[in-house]
């Protein structure tokens, strides 16, 4: 148990922010005990940790970072995604090769989230599986709470990023098995996006999620290119959200669909059938001339309030839902 003085902030919901000025919070295992103008009697006697005026708030959430992209942050932010990705994103991803490269890359990147006040996270690494190794156990080990995910890949990327799709599934099948029972920080499936991946390989995926009982990050409708080339690589599919769910990727935890700007009718109603999360990324996006997600439209269709009436609890560590009062919960910008 332990207390903070503070003036103490935090969003109750979308609509309403709680004030505490000058108030004391109490603190037991992780959990928020309450939060009182004056130490309660029974607390007296707890180590009191005094901030003074500052504000005391949640620690940021950000539900769709790339590890390896560090280096490159705002850089060649002319081109456009498929350019971007080519040109810059893929050529450093290759250097994740190296050991040690990541280690040094990923020690800087958790050092910069903490520093800042991000203490929940869902993570992608690359394909590489030691290097995305190194990557989740330091946010475990520095207690960072969430998910990192093993890209996978076995198409429309350079030679030296392509994953034989079978021995991709053999890999992420043991990162599974080593890292599922983290305290803190546990792995996700990753297919980077649909034009990346083949049939089979997505559909191995599905396997893996449904016998580890784990979800998935992904990037849904980024761009109209990308919205496009899915299409034009799984056919049988009306829009980009449907290749998840034919592959049995969306109903065994979290799905989290980075950028989602240009969904159709069916990607939304898709998101909306498995309580899914559409995360917003406006400074990225503006930066490879992408597009804006709709957030606030998204909201207003009553989309959040719809995910709420349906949220079943996941337990603490596959649980995103923002409103469950057993979970540590993530928050996102828009509940689908």
């Amino acid at each position: 148990m332990k207390l903070i003085h503070a003036d103490i902030v935090y969003s109750e919901d979308r609509e309403h922010l709680a004030v505490h000025p000058d108030s004391y919070i109490a603190v037991e295992k992780g959990i928020v005990k309450g939060i009182w103008p004056e130490i309660p009697e029974e607390y007296s006697s707890v180590p009191l940790t005094d901030h003074g005026d500052a504000v005391l708030i949640p620690a940021f959430s950000d539900l769709h970072v790339h590890a390896p992209q560090y280096p490159n942050r705002g850089l060649q932010m002319d081109l456009l995604l498929s350019d971007w990705l080519d040109n810059c994103t893929f050529p450093l991803e290759a250097k994740y090769a190296d050991a040690e490269f990541a280690r040094l890359v990923y020690d800087a990147f958790v050092d910069d989230m903490i520093a800042n006040g991000t203490m929940h996270a869902c993570v992608y690494g690359t394909i590489h599986t030691e290097a995305t190794s190194y990557l989740l156990e330091t946010m475990d080990r520095r207690g960072i709470k969430g998910y990192v995910g093993k890209i996978n890949m076995d198409r429309s990327a350079p030679e030296d990023l392509l994953e034989d799709p079978e021995e991709s599934i053999r890999a992420t099948e043991a990162f599974l098995e080593k890292y599922s029972g983290n305290r803190n920080t546990r792995p996700i499936l990753t297919p980077r996006f649909a034009p990346t991946c083949t049939r089979g390989l997505i559909s191995g995926l599905g396997k893996l999620g449904r016998k580890y009982e784990v979800g998935m990050q992904t990037h849904l409708v980024e761009s109209l290119w990308e919205a496009e080339q899915a299409r034009l690589l799984f056919p049988e599919c009306s829009c980009d959200t449907e290749i998840y769910e034919r592959a049995g990727l969306m109903d065994n935890g979290p799905v989290i669909g980075g950028h989602f700007i240009f969904p159709s009718e069916e990607d939304i109603r898709i998101m909306q059938k498995y309580d899914s999360y559409a995360v917003q990324c406006p400074d990225a996006t503006i930066s490879v001339i992408a597009g804006i997600m709709q957030t606030g439209t998204l909201l207003d269709r009553g989309n959040e309030d719809r995910s709420r009436q349906r949220h079943i609890c996941r337990s603490s560590y596959r649980c995103l839902h923002t409103g469950c009062p057993r979970c540590a919960a993530v928050q996102t910008q828009a509940i689908l």
